[in-house]
């Protein structure tokens, strides 16, 4: 019971665990909220992704936080680059936990009112 001379050699077999892909993969088709490096929040469907965390997001929205209100700006279809994000994660339901949704013009107008030392700033960089 050996194997054959000339034979070919048996197919690797397929890892369980995917390192760094896995859950990626479980995040498919689902609803997602990225951070970038420049601060910016996007939610969106993630629909694809490549080996370099390049992401394909259907839907997807702008999302401008000030204080307890929010207000989602579209943008459709959105390929980010894997290098811009600092964070990805599920984002459960079409709300936004404690925070109160407004217009995009009340979101503007709430961004120049508030005082710049209470605006949230990521520092990725430094």
């Amino acid at each position: 019971g050996g194997v054959a001379v000339g034979a070919p050699p048996p197919p690797p077999q397929q890892p369980l665990f995917l390192p760094g892909k896995a859950s990626l993969f479980e995040q498919l088709d689902k609803t997602v909220l990225l951070v970038l490096r420049d601060g910016r929040t996007l939610v969106g469907t993630l629909r694809s992704f490549d080996q370099f965390m390049n992401l394909a997001l259907e839907g997807a929205v702008d999302r401008i936080i000030v204080g307890a209100s929010y207000s989602d700006f579209e943008l459709g279809m959105l390929i980010v680059r894997g290098d811009d994000v600092v964070m990805l994660g599920d984002l459960e339901g079409p709300d936004f936990g404690h925070l109160q949704r407004v217009t995009n013009d009340e979101i503007l107008q709430a961004a120049d009112d508030e005082p710049a030392s209470e605006r949230l700033v990521w520092d990725f960089e430094g």
